[in-house]
């Protein structure tokens, strides 16, 4: 008998189910199923800390107060910690005034060659100077940072709650 949701507190291959699967999934597909906690580690951090460089920009979709969507590409998304994703933030247009008036965000990870889709619900929070600041610009990939040569940019840390396939299956929960 499957377990509930509430039932799964560690990490577990989807494979690995009481049930037999359906299909066998390669190694860099495996779906990973966490409730109760985020851990993006291993083969996820990997493929979101790469993003660009693999030429899968991240977007993040945001809202402003009266809930007017944008997205917007960030070629600098990287995993921050286990539970935290961030970007650096050099157009400090839109998309940072929405997170401003609103913190709940969505970031889309789209790899189309490996067919691996990921969406991440979390709160976003801006760090204007200080060393998250630092050290976000100091992970950040150089064709971004050179696109803001003065480093005038600014470091978003978005807390991830949830984590989800394209197709609607929740991988992570808080």
């Amino acid at each position: 008998m499957p377990r509930s949701r509430k039932q799964h507190s560690t990490l577990e291959s989807w494979e690995s189910r009481t049930r037999p699967a359906r299909h066998s999934r390669p190694e860099s597909t495996r779906l990973w199923r966490v409730f109760n906690m985020i851990d993006m580690s291993g083969q996820m951090k990997e493929l979101v800390d790469t993003n660009h460089a693999d030429g899968w920009t991240c977007t993040v979709g945001s809202a402003d107060k009266d809930g007017q969507p944008q997205v917007s590409l960030k070629g600098s998304m990287m995993v921050f910690d286990s539970e935290t994703l961030a970007y650096w933030e050099r157009a400090k247009q839109t998309a940072l005034e929405n997170v401003a008036a609103n913190p709940k965000v969505m970031v889309f990870y789209n790899n189309m060659s490996d067919r691996i889709r990921w969406r991440f619900w979390g709160t976003a929070e801006v760090h204007e100077s200080g060393p998250i600041r630092d050290e976000v610009m100091s992970r950040t990939v150089e064709a971004e940072l050179e696109r803001d040569p003065d480093r005038l940019g600014v470091a978003v840390l978005v807390k991830v709650n949830k984590i989800a396939e394209l197709a609607g299956t929740v991988l992570q929960e808080r």
